[in-house]
């Protein structure tokens, strides 16, 4: 049977000891937040490769998934975006979602990424969702 990630979300902050306003402060979220994702009333869309970077977890709901090791950015990259980003909490979003869009945790949004150069004439048009 598969775990809800709301369950696996408290289960894996409850063994690190923390608090729901730890992990949040940790993501850069609202405490309500986290309880609301603990409690199964919204999913953390947004905050799934931060999730996963901070607490060390799967939430991709497949229990077979390939376990290989999670991309990692160089600590040159890290630290380059430590240095240029001023707000530390900010800095780990970015690099969470970075190596999680490299390690396919997060899917590739292409729908939403430009097409290139709009054809000679003719009005650069934004895909719609």
């Amino acid at each position: 049977m598969a775990t809800d990630i709301g369950t696996k979300i408290k289960r894996a902050r409850e063994r690190r000891r923390w608090s729901q306003q730890e992990l949040a402060n940790r993501l850069g979220v609202n405490r309500k937040t986290v309880d609301n994702w603990e409690n199964g009333r919204t999913q953390p869309a947004n905050s799934i490769g931060a999730l996963e970077e901070v607490l060390d977890i799967d939430l991709s709901g497949d229990e077979e998934a390939d376990r290989s090791p999670p991309a990692r950015l160089s600590d040159e990259a890290r630290e380059a975006i430590r240095r240029d980003i001023e707000d530390p909490v900010l800095a780990e979003q970015v690099i969470a979602y970075a190596e999680g869009l490299a390690s396919g945790r997060i899917p590739y949004a292409s729908a939403f990424l430009d097409d290139g150069p709009p054809e000679s004439g003719s009005p650069r048009r934004r895909a719609r969702g």
